[in-house]
């Protein structure tokens, strides 16, 4: 049987990769000698058995939270043929950081960047083989709800688990590498018209794009989550904290006015 680690930031679709895959044939119950949970299940296509493991999300190993302590101690100690690292495809650059320090830590790791439905859907695009590239790992994209990508997928965790172990030059700043591989490996293509109009309709006033800062715009689809979440009714108060968010994580847009 071949044992996958699915690891991964909060949120970026990681259980229903998870559920895609395994379906009902899971359990659930908690790590020895710990309150968090842990999940694993099994699916068998071609002759094959997978046993993938949910661990805790994180969105970095910096040893502090117990999730943190789980999830990178079940990676260190090689009981996983392989890592998968689920990243947010709307997000990459955030997502890249977990998948950064995991590349250091074992030689058999998977990018698998999830949500490209969503990330279509607001003009993004990945390209799979320049991350693949800069990474020096296999990159798969899938849309875990919609079940896309998931044979890939298991196509290639077989190739990894069989392929000669890959030990990666460590990277002094995982932060810098990420913001600098997600500015060559994504694409924006609609995020600035659509952000444009909505602070404008908001705000009352002109939002300019800055191109230097595309890369960026992968935080598109967040920030649109925080402002949804938001009470714009408000006397501009929410307003200038959507707007600080966007440029505190995307740095894309300066108001005039």
């Amino acid at each position: 049987m071949i044992t996958v680690a699915l690891a991964g930031n909060p949120n970026v679709g990681k259980s229903t990769l998870f559920n895609a895959l395994t379906g009902l044939r899971q359990h659930t119950g908690n790590w020895p000698g710990k309150t968090v949970g842990v999940a694993s299940g099994t699916v068998k296509k071609s002759g094959k058995r997978y046993e993938f493991v949910d661990l805790p999300g994180t969105y970095a190993f910096s040893g502090g939270s117990e999730d943190e302590q789980i999830a990178s101690g079940y990676i260190l100690s090689g009981s996983a043929d392989c890592t998968v690292v689920v990243c947010d495809g709307c997000s990459l650059e955030r997502s890249l950081i977990l998948a950064l320090q995991i590349l250091q830590m074992t030689s058999k790791v998977i990018v698998c960047v999830n949500l490209m439905d969503e990330a279509r859907k607001n003009g993004i695009e990945i390209d799979a083989q320049c991350l693949s590239r800069e990474l020096e790992a296999p990159v798969v994209l899938t849309a875990a709800g919609k079940r896309q990508g998931l044979g890939e997928l298991l196509k290639q965790i077989d190739r990894t688990v069989t392929e000669e172990p890959v030990h990666r030059v460590p990277q002094e700043n995982v932060i810098q590498e990420a913001e600098a591989i997600a500015s060559k490996c994504v694409t924006v293509t609609q995020g600035e018209r659509q952000w444009q109009k909505k602070i404008g309709r908001y705000t009352g006033q002109q939002a300019v794009w800055h191109p230097n800062h595309a890369f960026a715009a992968s935080y598109y689809h967040l920030a649109d989550r925080l402002g949804s979440q938001l009470s714009f009714g408000d006397a501009g108060k929410t307003v200038r904290h959507g707007l600080w968010f966007v440029e505190r994580y995307a740095c894309t847009f300066t108001i005039l006015g």
